[in-house]
């Protein structure tokens, strides 16, 4: 088989040729006529992990990138329709992974990803608590993680992703300071309250295919939420695991990513690309370990979100484009 059009790395199926772009580059129809019924994912950057202090485990989960794809596995009515390419060139750019959270800031946005004249957004970054505090006053938003909407790419197409977990409260109930979902994508978990037992902990940045959830309690301590799952996106023949939600930290253990709550007891690993929140006790009494249970990375090209960090949380992961039409 021979393509169509030039850029990225490209690969063949006995019925399509499919083009991957994992870093910026250009897409170009050199066949002279247009190419019909292509097929695509554009995934956004996924939100970076938020920052705890040095002494505890307050950081949330990183969000999702936007997911904007005609693949089955999409829902309607996210799910997006066949184009036609015309001859010539057009630019791919691909999604930055969010900044690590430091103590004590947020984690960074994720970046746009743009491709066949689409741009989609990034994940929110995860919550810290009191960002920016001092010189600022202590933050009025349950030191909330970013809404998926203020990473979203340029109007009209907002196409926003996935919103942060919130870093731990220090006032308000549960469910405050969760980060808003966009319209392609799942909304964060709310941080713990110090009003509970040893209450440190982040909630779960949202994932492309459920929420994150809120910093919960574990024997009475507190441990991270879990990030929301993502989706297998199957437009190369082979399962892309992608856009799954980073854990939050906490004192306890911190949440995994990516992961369903049915799961979450008796799964040891993060899910969908998604960083592992930092967090965990080696015994009852004892001060949190940050340098050996650290904050995870999300997996790069997943859009997933990264982990919420004791003192500095995970980066998250790039976004990924793929184009594909019949052979």
């Amino acid at each position: 088989a021979s393509a169509k059009a030039t850029g990225g790395f490209i690969s063949f199926t006995p019925t399509k040729t499919i083009h991957t772009f994992t870093s910026s580059g250009t897409f170009n129809n050199t066949s002279g006529a247009p190419i019909t019924n292509a097929e695509y994912l554009i995934l956004g950057g996924g939100g970076g992990g938020g920052g705890g202090s040095d002494s505890d485990l307050e950081g949330g989960g990183g969000g999702a990138g936007a997911v904007y794809s005609t693949d089955p596995a999409v829902p309607s009515p996210q799910r997006q329709s066949t184009v036609t390419i015309a001859p010539g060139s057009t630019t791919v750019t691909i999604g930055a992974g969010g900044s690590r959270g430091t103590d004590p800031t947020m984690g960074g946005n994720g970046g746009h990803t743009t491709a066949l004249g689409v741009t989609v957004g990034g994940g929110g970054g995860g919550g810290s608590r009191n960002a920016g505090y001092p010189p600022g006053p202590i933050p009025s938003n349950y030191n909330g993680g970013a809404p998926g909407d203020s990473a979203k790419g340029p109007a009209p197409a907002d196409n926003a992703g996935s919103g942060g977990g919130g870093g731990q409260r220090d006032s308000g109930s549960p469910g405050d300071g969760a980060g808003a979902a966009g319209d392609l994508g799942s909304a964060g978990g709310s941080g713990a309250h110090p009003s509970s037992p040893s209450a440190s902990g982040g909630g779960g940045g949202g994932g492309f295919g459920g929420a994150g959830t809120n910093s919960g309690l574990d024997g009475g301590v507190s441990r991270g939420g879990y990030g929301g799952v993502g989706i297998d996106i199957n437009i190369t023949g082979s399962p892309l695991r992608v856009a799954g939600g980073g854990g939050g930290a906490g004192y306890k253990s911190g949440g995994k990513g990516g992961i369903q709550e049915a799961v979450y007891q008796g799964t040891p690993y993060s899910d969908y690309g998604a960083g592992k929140g930092a967090g965990g006790i080696p015994a009852s009494g004892s001060p949190a370990q940050r340098a050996d249970n650290a904050a995870g990375l999300a997996v790069q090209n997943t859009g997933a979100g990264g982990g919420g960090g004791g003192e500095i949380g995970g980066l998250g992961g790039s976004g990924i484009v793929v184009i594909a039409y019949p052979t």
